[in-house]
Order: structure tokens, then C-alpha cells, then sequence
């Protein structure tokens, strides 16, 4: 699987998944697979999780992640796994209270593009939109030329 060797190494722990449509094959048949390609790319065994059911690896994701983790999620059903994160709470945390006045999306979106600093923020950081792409599956980055 070249997804395997584009992600070896770059990551502490890899969580292995199915899709929900099994296209003939096993339970845990792709996850498997994506397993062995991961070791046969020189990822130990001990940074792979093979939890073949989508919402339960989010789960187990989202219960690993610590403050300051970077989580790639790859979701099948975007909109489940997307309720499903921004529903998360993790154990013995108590929800933030929100912020009386909170911008649109897309007001601060539209500040980082033009290099406003945000509210508490010192120098106005750089946020390029290159190599993004967004669609009818949501906003991903692009591959490289080489890819």
C-alpha cells in the first residue's frame, strides 16, 4: 500500500481502519492489510492500532490525543466522524464556557488569509490557502507533482 510508505515513521501511533462498505472482504481484512504494509514500511508494531470499526478508531484517536497532538483523521462518513469529534469530550475534562461574542468562521478565516493577528495574538501570522483543495469531500491538501 503506498499510503503506508508516504506516512512510515512521520507519526508516533497509526490506527488502522475499514470502511464501512467491506466490498467482499473481512471484517477486519483492509486493517490487517494496512497493518503489515505499515511494519513492512519499518513502523514498530507497538505505534499500530488495528480497530477495524470507523467510530470506535475516532474514539480510541481522540481518547489517545493529549494537548499539543497533531490527529489526522482519514473519515469514510465525513459527517458522523465529523459529529463525532466536535461532540467529544474528553474523560474527567468540563466543557469550556463559551465566549459571549464569538466571530464567524469565516470572519476569522478571512483575518488569518490577511494576516490580522487574532484576539491575544502577537505578530499576524501567515496562513497561505496553496496546495489546498476543497470540494464536495471537504478541504484536503494536494498532492505533490511527484506524487
Amino acid at each position: 500500500m503506498a499510503i503506508a510508505n508516504a506516512v512510515a515513521g512521520r507519526f508516533d501511533h497509526y490506527i488502522c481502519r475499514r470502511d464501512d462498505n467491506l466490498r467482499d472482504r473481512a471484517t477486519d481484512e483492509v486493517p490487517r492489510i494496512q497493518a503489515q504494509a505499515l511494519r513492512a514500511a519499518g513502523v514498530r508494531e507497538d505505534a499500530i492500532s488495528i480497530i477495524p470499526d470507523e467510530q470506535e478508531a475516532v474514539t480510541a484517536a481522540l481518547n489517545m490525543g493529549q494537548p499539543g497532538d497533531l490527529l489526522l483523521i482519514f473519515a469514510d462518513a465525513l459527517a458522523r466522524s465529523w459529529k463525532q469529534i466536535t461532540k467529544f469530550k474528553p474523560a474527567g475534562v468540563t466543557a469550556p464556557q463559551p465566549p459571549t461574542s464569538t466571530p464567524s468562521a469565516r470572519e476569522t478565516l478571512r483575518k488569518i488569509a490577511e494576516g490580522v493577528p487574532l484576539v491575544g495574538e502577537g505578530a499576524p501570522s501567515v496562513f497561505n490557502l496553496e496546495g489546498l483543495i476543497r470540494d464536495e469531500r471537504g478541504v484536503r491538501v494536494a498532492p505533490d507533482a511527484e506524487d
